[in-house]
């Protein structure tokens, strides 16, 4: 009834359960170097082969790395790059 009513009035309604997701994956979303950064971290590459395959310095990776790391909830490298794969933000 109150999505019904809000409409009717002119309004946009959201369920509030699906905003919910809708923030929380907006937070947690990747930026397209975090992504690139943790594909070449999944093939195995080093901060340093990272930096000169994307022209970026060594701690601007470990830098990228940090953000997805916070991002996507984990405490490290290697299980970044499995919440990523999990999430299918990275293949």
């Amino acid at each position: 009834a109150k999505a019904v009513n809000t409409v009717v009035s002119g309004g946009i309604y959201l369920d509030p359960m699906l905003a919910g997701v809708i923030v929380a994956t907006k937070t947690n979303a990747l930026t397209a170097r975090e992504r690139s950064v943790l594909r070449l971290l999944a093939d195995g590459e080093r901060s340093d082969a990272i930096g000169s395959a994307l022209s970026i310095a060594p701690d601007t990776v470990r830098a990228h790395v940090r953000n997805a790391m916070r991002k996507l909830g984990v405490e490290t490298r290697t299980q970044a790059v499995a919440e990523a794969l999990r999430r299918s933000l990275i293949e």
